[in-house]
């Protein structure tokens, strides 16, 4: 074992364990963590959608800048952000 961690948290113990090569055999069920990073990345995108997308006229375009119709902008943004993770 490379690092090792005890955590409290609600009510229960956590042990983490980092391997250098990874574990001799897998523990049965990861779902708490697989479940921890599904709602961590479908909140971000539904925060985001929100913030930006549903008031598009106020913080995704500045029409002193741009005279950008509501669907162009969120395109426009849709399109970067996938060329990004291209």
């Amino acid at each position: 074992i490379k690092g090792d961690l005890w955590a409290v948290h609600g009510g229960g113990f956590y042990e983490v364990a980092k391997y250098q090569n990874g574990p001799e055999k897998m523990p049965h069920t990861l779902h708490w963590f697989k479940w921890e990073a599904y709602t961590t990345w479908i909140t971000g995108v539904l925060l985001f959608s929100l913030l930006y997308y549903v008031g598009a006229d106020v913080y995704l375009i500045d029409n002193s800048k741009s005279e950008l119709s509501k669907f162009a902008a969120i395109g426009a943004s849709l399109g970067f952000i996938g060329l990004g993770y291209g």
